[in-house]
């Protein structure tokens, strides 16, 4: 669940009616209008609501932009800094994110490396589209749009544009590249079981992460367990299979429904162990508590100290940070050093922009890390892709309310998403549970 770097330009504004009489072309801000709406003043931060842009201070439809301008606004950069640095595990903060691979920090960056090619013909700018999955509910490998997904949860994008895709209630790993969908590991049997991964066995993989040397690591949530796929072989990485809570070696650890992992660039792994109220960290063999007291609250403070309440999922995003999506808490928490703290929401379930202190969500579920502070949110229980920048929320794509449908990022519609990853160009890949699908989200 992961981010990369974003370089998007905006045309400009030719003429719009808000120009004077008197030659100046400037826009000027309704300040009768609510601060990121048509016409309204951008946010502090120069953003403005799904689907406007932030031309001098005014939020615009980007329809309203004249072609061939070259003096127009840039959009500011979301793939995350970090990405590049790879951090090492150290004791008083998460390792950076860089959520897999190495090479992950960036993201593919050409159109060519999409992973399905056909959704950029459909959707250029300001805009949803379906990459994968027909939206019945099954399982059939072969062209994107024709393939069937079973609730899929999680992604991971590797430097060359494959997506890997946690296909929860298929008990499979699926692989999209070049336009087909195919298995990468699972048999399909519900259970657990190690060795080749066309015989593998999972049992509700929910979340993947690249790490070094290409390995995939899965979130395979029923079975309490992390496991790991190299050369064409499933090991287990961590977790004794029985329900719980227990550090120590490894293989005899206990996991409670663990549902989201990253990984850093030395292969430290750091795990949303959703049902311990806990983040697990999970390094030389050896499974601890990197924090959370385990008791389930909301409570800001020391690592030991604070409190989660079923955290689902953990973005690093350097040496000494990472962002938390607590999920019963209706809140993103942020790890910094040996603090945790509430980065956005108030703790009230609910669907509210603006200040990110009084914000609210329902029961986010991913989280991914971007460049200057921006962290991107799944809000599962809203059906909506929020994001967090300069002390504000705002909605990315999505209206709030639950469907189906592709299109302006305004209009489109989700149903319950889960896994989040961002491409070197801010594209944004969602794992679409409810409506078995795939989503691309194009700023």
């Amino acid at each position: 669940m992961r981010s990369f770097r974003i370089a998007l330009s905006l045309a400009l504004l030719t003429c719009l009616a808000a120009c004077s009489d008197d030659g100046d072309t400037t826009p000027k801000p309704d300040t009768a209008r609510a601060p990121g709406t048509v016409g309204g003043p951008c946010y502090g931060n120069k953003t403005c609501n799904a689907g406007l842009v932030c031309l001098s201070d005014l939020c615009v439809r980007p329809n309203d932009l004249g072609p061939g301008k070259k003096d127009g606004p840039v959009a500011k950069k979301d793939g995350p800094v970090a990405k590049k640095d790879g951090p090492v595990a150290k004791k008083d903060g998460p390792a950076g994110k860089y959520d897999g691979l190495i090479a992950k920090k960036d993201g593919p960056g050409a159109q060519k490396d999409m992973a399905s090619p056909d959704a950029w013909k459909l959707c250029k700018s300001g805009c949803v589209a379906t990459v994968a999955g027909s939206g019945l509910a099954g399982f059939k490998d072969g062209p994107t749009l024709k393939a069937q997904l079973k609730g899929p949860t999680g992604v991971a994008l590797s430097p060359t544009g494959v997506l890997y895709i946690a296909d929860r209630y298929n008990h499979r790993i699926r692989k999209l590249d070049k336009g087909v969908v195919s298995t990468f590991a699972g048999s399909g049997i519900k259970g657990y079981k190690d060795g080749p991964a066309s015989a593998a066995q999972f049992n509700e993989p929910y979340d993947l992460a690249l790490g070094p040397k290409n390995t995939l690591y899965v979130v395979d949530r029923s079975n309490h367990r992390v496991r790991a796929i190299s050369t064409g072989i499933v090991t287990t990485v961590a977790g004794s299979g029985q329900q719980g809570f227990a550090d120590g070696a490894a293989s005899t650890a206990k996991l409670n429904f663990p549902t989201g992992l990253s990984v850093n660039p030395g292969g430290a792994i750091y795990l949303a162990d959703k049902s311990n109220n806990r983040i697990r960290l999970i390094s030389g063999n050896k499974v601890s508590t990197f924090a959370g007291s385990g008791a389930a609250g909301l409570t800001d403070g020391a690592l030991m100290v604070a409190k989660f309440k079923s955290p689902y999922d953990i973005a690093l995003a350097g040496p000494t940070t990472a962002y938390v999506a607590d999920a019963t808490n209706n809140a993103i928490r942020l790890i910094s050093n040996t603090k945790v703290t509430t980065l956005a929401g108030d703790g009230v379930k609910g669907y509210v922009n603006g200040l990110a202190k009084s914000a609210r969500f329902s029961g986010p579920g991913s989280v991914a890390a971007g460049v200057a502070g921006k962290v991107y949110v799944s809000d599962y229980g809203n059906s909506a892709i929020r994001v967090i920048a300069a002390g504000n929320v705002i909605t990315l794509a999505g209206t709030g309310a639950k469907g189906f449908l592709d299109g302006p990022l305004n209009t489109a519609l989700f149903n319950h998403p889960g896994g989040i990853v961002v491409d070197g160009i801010g594209r944004v890949y969602v794992a679409d549970a409810g409506n078995n699908r795939i989503r691309l989200v194009v700023p």
